[in-house]
């Protein structure tokens, strides 16, 4: 397991607990095996998370949801964020709708089993495949209006399972600004 640095951010008051699971930041030349893993500047605004922040913060997402934790969870990420899931459902922005947004699938007994994390080369990307499975309520009703589903025979028993692709921005405080969750109908089915 990877230990985790996060910084505090006082201008917020928020305090950061040091454990999540994020490496802490690198400077070039810490790493040799990989130079393009380690932290680079950026030339518009001096500094980004390496790779392997980028990658362990979209691991620690699904960890958190799977283990109930919406307030950790919140930790991972800035309170500006901004969130679509799915992609084109409209864009929420800050902890507020996030935690409205993350309870509901909690409440709905989500788990999401997570691949291997890629990043971007930029070191504020990444991505990891999910496979969530979830109860049909409370949620399901919302999909079904939407279109995303059809009504099932037993709605209090039923549960969904979508496959998707969680993509993360890392900004240099070292928490998601941006999280963009992929998926359509065509991803959505119901399980036994």
């Amino acid at each position: 397991m990877v230990k985790i640095r996060v910084p505090t951010t006082p201008k917020l008051g928020v305090t950061r607990t040091p454990d999540i699971g994020v490496p802490p930041r690198r400077t070039a030349g810490e790493n040799p095996r990989n130079q393009h893993a380690t932290r680079r500047t950026d030339e518009r605004d001096g500094s980004v998370p390496d790779e392997t922040t980028c990658k362990a913060l979209a691991v620690a997402h699904c960890e958190r949801i799977n283990a109930g934790d919406v307030e950790g969870l919140l930790k991972l990420y800035s309170p500006a964020v901004r969130f679509e899931d799915p992609v084109g459902g409209g864009e929420r922005i800050g902890h507020g709708a996030l935690r409205s947004h993350i309870a509901g699938a909690v409440t709905g007994g989500v788990h999401d089993a997570y691949g291997e994390p890629v990043a971007a080369p930029d070191g504020r990307h990444a991505a990891v495949p999910v496979t969530s499975t979830v109860n049909f309520l409370p949620n399901g009703p919302l999909m079904v209006r939407y279109g995303m589903l059809d009504t099932p025979e037993d709605p209090e028993n039923a549960r969904m399972e979508y496959s998707c692709t969680l993509v993360i921005q890392v900004g240099e405080s070292e928490l998601i600004e941006d999280m963009r969750v992929y998926w359509g109908r065509s991803d959505v089915r119901f399980v036994d």
